[in-house]
């Protein structure tokens, strides 16, 4: 904090730091303090003791700054005009040195100046930052312009003038690596434009491809088309667009035997649901259904691997698809052009056509039905013709003689109720002749056989 009213200094720095949620460290505090402790040992205040008084708050300033910057935490410093001390502390914790500077009139700083106790930062200057506030106007409220403000400066700052970086190379670039990393998947992912694929000799300026950070033109082995976005400066080479990235099977070979072995006990709930999981799925009763959600994020990207960002399938569609991935707050719908469903949010989209056809994730991915040819089983040379079975033989019930077939019932007799047609009488049973009788005896009379006599002989 500068400025020829202390007051208004140490307003500005009390609002800051009440703002920001940092620590102020106020040198004027501390040197009212050790007048207050020297001042109880002795009554003699001359121009020397003050001088010391004032060099020694600056000192205990100093240490409380340098202890507080070393633990990376920002603090606000009121204290003399003079930047003399906190440039050579900036430089050497590797902090940004911003001076916010109250406006006083012109002759007071003409005045601070000639002394020698204030110093005008240039506008050149790249080591510090100048930031001039309005005291007798400056409340809270404005803390937060001015906040932004300062880290607008500091950014500037950072650009012209990078920090000595003290990580580790290896660290360092990984780190690095890591961000550029997270920077991509962000372009990609927030990628909403059309797709043209371009031959290898096109003019390409130099472009990137936003997959894997190669120039276009590269030779082997990215010496093949790519696809240029008809909108912006975005490339890809043909195989980043086309093939899936192999991120969760890079991703199962990293992982540690031990979270492999035990399953991880987690608090959240063990089935959580996205917006569209949810929205598509309401008005079904099985849950398995949620299960196989393709227009889910987390289901499609994780456990269905990455998706391509083109897509060529002639089974679902004659011409090129590309991915479409729109944020929930867009609440955007379409109708599949395979199955007739509502989609939202994510899927392929057609460019060529006129009617812009949509399709869910799974009916674009889907592969055409296998063709099913009959195969005959495969016959060896070398294994005999197969013999046919031999003929039931018939079933004998006398070791020598077969069974005959059974003789056909008998014809019954029509039954003749005419009134001109009468049958005949029945014959009488002949007499049966005893097998002991002698010839010479004469055979009784049968009962009935004549009408005329009714006793035997």
């Amino acid at each position: 904090m500068k400025g020829s009213s202390r007051r208004w200094n140490r307003l500005v720095a009390f609002n800051l730091a009440g703002f920001l949620k940092c620590p102020l460290i106020d040198t004027h505090d501390i040197h009212q303090t050790l007048k207050k402790s020297s001042s109880s040992q002795t009554n003699d205040h001359n121009n020397n003791n003050r001088i010391t008084e004032e060099s020694l708050a600056l000192d205990v300033a100093y240490g409380v700054a340098s202890t507080q910057l070393s633990l990376k935490i920002p603090i606000i410093i009121n204290g003399p005009h003079t930047l003399t001390p906190w440039r050579p502390l900036a430089a050497s914790s590797g902090a940004r040195l911003v001076v916010v500077e109250c406006h006083p009139p012109e002759d007071e700083v003409e005045q601070h100046h000639r002394h020698g106790d204030y110093d005008v930062v240039a506008e050149d200057d790249d080591s510090t930052s100048l930031v001039h506030v309005d005291a007798e106007s400056f409340d809270r409220k404005k803390a937060e312009g001015i906040v932004s403000k300062i880290q607008l400066l500091l950014r500037q700052q950072q650009k012209h003038n990078p920090p000595i970086k003290t990580t580790p190379p290896r660290k360092a670039a990984a780190a690095k690596e890591k961000e550029e990393g997270k920077q991509r998947r962000r372009r990609r992912s927030d990628h909403l434009h059309e797709w043209v694929e371009k031959p290898l000799n096109d003019d390409v300026n130099g472009a990137f491809c936003i997959a894997c950070d190669h120039e276009v033109h590269d030779d082997v082995p990215f010496s093949t088309p790519y696809y240029k976005c008809a909108e912006c400066d975005f490339a890809l080479h043909k195989r980043c667009a086309e093939r899936p990235d192999d991120a969760v099977d890079l991703v199962a070979r990293r992982c540690p035997p031990y979270l492999k072995a035990v399953r991880p006990q987690y608090d959240f709930p063990s089935k959580v649901q996205c917006v569209n999981c949810r929205r598509g799925h309401e008005e079904e009763e099985e849950p398995s259904a949620v299960d196989d959600c393709h227009d889910c994020l987390t289901k499609t990207n994780l456990d269905h691997n990455f998706l391509p960002t083109v897509l060529m399938n002639d089974h679902v569609h004659g011409h090129r698809l590309s991915l479409v991935i729109m944020p929930f707050g867009y609440d955007y719908k379409y109708l599949c052009g395979r199955c007739d469903a509502l989609g939202y949010s994510v899927g392929y989209k057609c460019y060529d056509c006129d009617e812009l056809p949509n399709f869910h994730v799974a009916c674009a991915l889907l592969s055409p039905p296998p063709v099913r040819i009959p195969v005959r089983p495969p016959r060896s040379v070398l294994s005999p013709r197969p013999r046919p079975l031999p003929r039931p033989r018939p079933v004998l019930t006398s070791p020598l003689l077969i069974s005959p077939p059974p003789s056909p019932l008998p014809r019954p007799r029509p039954v003749l109720n005419s009134p001109l047609i009468v049958s005949p009488p029945p014959s009488p049973p002949r007499p049966i002749r005893p097998y002991n009788a002698s010839p010479k005896e004469k055979p009784e009379k049968l009962l009935g056989s004549d009408g005329d006599d009714d006793e035997l002989l």
